[in-house]
């Protein structure tokens, strides 16, 4: 598959895409004999999740795989969204704007160079919004690869056709203005309809789909009888669920269910605790025996499998949250130095519930604590855990929060913890704290994070109501 690199061609496909008409051939009727080419030979999937941001902002990622049945590259990627103003960036060779696609407002990628087409059985990531709203169910479409008619000077082309028909269409979260009317009970009906959306198009299991309508509908008969705190209450309920739902169902009803439980009131001002941690390290493959807890950096990297450990002190959490429920847990950790090898779309780390103890001196790669790190041997008689090879991992399955690391990434990232805090409040799971590690410890992709030992040191920050 090649595009032109000249930049003529180029600027001619891009107007074809945009309805342009004074950059493309004279327009004749649908029976004039030249045709305009299909470009909706594609079978894609497009899956958008939460990405950090500060504030009333909502971050969006979206991962474009095109089916191995698809007869074309995917060149064009599309989704609607109507807001005043959102920050769009895109993979390396794609180009990112919020533009007027024809007749409809939207978040616009389209590929600047050849080699950069997503070929069918190929997945890319990176496309990514920021903007302030919430989250909603939005329309996007895909337009594959092909070249303008071949028409030779005053020859008469077909009008091109809209690129909304032109294109494959499906279904992802985008966002949108915040609603007009934010009263309880308006706020519930809409994340009551937004969840049977969610149940409708298959984010949600047909299981987690029953409890989750539960849950809002106990929320809307609370406020019927003018009790919010029970609301709130059905409404935490929802939120601690939508924690372990799909990548989609997460995009879409954890910001509305967050801000459905905003507008029930607090029951009380909120209040922010930051806590430093008891504990932090760092592990590596390469020297199974050596521990790193003096160090002055979390290192996460695939050369040699280092991953990070971190822990708060559980009574400390207890002691902020005391009666109230917490309604976020962050994990901050300040970026030292970032090795900008992650290649063009980026890698992400997962952070892992730990499921056995460890300390900060004595945790190697080998030992969850060693009596004796540094000697050539694994001293770890009660404590010896499975980091790689055979027997059970040391960490839930599962992971608490994904983040995408990218070149040029610098400042914080934060991983969303509240379904892990609240377990460990509430009893159901050990708070052991996290380890923090590359999704795909193959590829490149570097990073450092300050620990407790230097001035950017780790933060838990906890709001409660």
């Amino acid at each position: 598959m090649w595009v032109p690199r000249s930049m003529g061609p180029r600027i001619v496909r891009i107007a074809a895409l945009l309805g342009v008409a004074w950059l493309v051939p004279r327009a004749g009727t649908a029976q004039d004999s030249i045709p305009w080419p299909r470009a909706d030979r594609l079978a894609v999937v497009v899956r958008a999740r939460l990405v950090p941001a500060g504030g009333d902002s909502i971050g969006l990622s979206y991962e474009l795989a095109n089916g191995g049945a698809s007869e074309q590259a995917a060149m064009t990627f599309v989704v609607r969204i109507d807001l005043p103003a959102y920050r769009v960036a895109g993979p390396a060779l794609w180009w990112g704007s919020n533009a007027v696609v024809q007749d409809s407002a939207a978040a616009h990628w389209f590929v600047v160079d050849g080699r950069a087409v997503v070929q069918p059985g190929a997945t890319l990531s990176g496309f990514q919004i920021t903007a302030v709203g919430l989250t909603e169910p939005v329309l996007y479409r895909v337009q594959g690869f092909h070249q303008p008619p071949a028409v030779a000077e005053g020859e008469l082309v077909q009008t091109p056709p809209s690129f909304w028909t032109n294109s494959i269409a499906g279904i992802s979260v985008g966002v949108a203005p915040f609603p007009p009317d934010s009263a309880p009970d308006a706020v519930l009906s809409r994340l009551a309809a937004l969840t049977t959306r969610a149940c409708d198009v298959g984010w949600v299991t047909p299981a987690a789909c029953g409890g989750l309508t539960g849950d809002v509908e106990a929320a809307r008969q609370a406020v019927g009888q003018a009790d919010l705190s029970g609301a709130r209450s059905g409404i935490q309920s929802f939120l601690n669920q939508v924690n372990g739902l799909s990548d989609e169902a997460m995009a879409l009803l954890k910001p509305n269910g967050a801000f459905a439980l905003r507008q029930l009131g607090s029951g009380g001002p909120p209040s922010i605790g930051i806590l430093d941690p008891a504990g932090d390290t760092y592990i590596r493959s390469g020297n199974p025996n050596q521990n790193q807890g003096t160090e002055s950096i979390l290192r996460v990297r695939p050369d040699g499998d280092n991953r990070t450990l971190i822990r708060f002190d559980q009574a400390a959490v207890a002691a902020v949250v005391g009666t109230r429920t917490v309604t976020s847990a962050q994990l901050e950790l300040t970026i030292a130095e970032n090795f900008d090898n992650w290649g063009p779309s980026g890698r992400t780390l997962d952070l892992h519930r730990l499921t056995q103890s460890w300390t900060e001196t004595g945790a190697t790669w080998s030992c969850g604590d060693d009596l004796e790190p540094g000697d050539p041997n694994p001293d770890c008689p009660a404590t010896a855990w499975a980091m790689d090879g055979s027997g059970t991992r040391p960490w839930a399955a599962s992971p608490t929060a994904t983040v995408l690391m990218t070149n040029g990434a610098r400042g914080v990232v934060a991983l969303d913890v509240t379904a892990d805090v609240t377990a460990y409040l509430g009893g159901s799971a050990a708070d052991f704290g996290w380890l923090l590690k590359r999704t795909d410890e193959g590829p490149s992709g570097a990073v450092d994070f300050g620990s407790r030992e230097s001035a950017t040191a780790p933060r838990l920050v906890l709001t409660v109501q």
